[in-house]
């Protein structure tokens, strides 16, 4: 089982869902988000240092014209998820500015990320291409440093098989719904 005090405040972090396939995933950014800390902590009248939502940044394709699209899906839970296989920490950015400073400019910059076509000298574009290019966009911005996403996404898929491997025999011998997924540091990003 996961450990759910894994998440920081104001950091960007990979997150993986298992889509069905055998080494297939979603991939998608989330930046997580203090303030829902705040709040759940003074609803449940209890410090709680749990953080478990944030913002999710991605490109879906779930429509009948199966049209790629760039969606930002805000109060979004990743701990409790039941699909979430991986989440990796990629950058610290509290040290940017407020934590809405940081959410605007993030979004100001994820919206310019093609969601179609080639991307970074691919053929066909996925939500994995969507997710590499903003990288590469956060990383001409100056939020992260991960000059060679390559290497971030050979570190993120091996993260992600071993922690597939884990999270099929979890789904398989557990008896009730447990949080599966697994937490890495990268080593590629900062």
């Amino acid at each position: 089982m996961a450990a759910l005090h894994a998440l920081e405040p104001g950091s960007l972090y990979a997150v993986l869902n298992q889509r069905g396939e055998l080494g297939s995933w979603h991939w998608s950014l989330f930046f997580s988000d203090p303030l829902r800390l705040q709040q759940a902590s003074k609803l449940n009248n209890k410090a709680d240092t749990t953080i478990s939502t944030g913002t999710m940044y991605h490109a879906l394709n779930d429509n009948p014209q199966r049209q790629w699209r760039f969606q930002i899906d805000p109060n979004r839970d990743v701990v409790h998820a039941t699909q979430t296989v991986l989440i990796m920490k990629l950058v610290d950015l509290s040290y940017l500015g407020t934590h809405l400073e940081i959410l605007t400019a993030l979004e100001n910059n994820m919206r310019d990320v093609p969601v179609e076509g080639s991307v970074l000298g691919r053929q066909e574009f996925s939500g994995r291409h969507w997710f590499l290019s903003a990288m590469k966009s956060l990383d001409e911005a100056g939020f992260v440093n991960c000059e060679d996403v390559d290497a971030l996404e050979r570190e993120v898929i091996g993260c992600a098989l071993r922690a597939t491997a884990r999270w099929n025999v979890d789904v398989e011998g557990d008896k009730g719904w447990g949080y599966r997924w697994t937490y890495a540091v990268s080593q590629c990003c900062s």
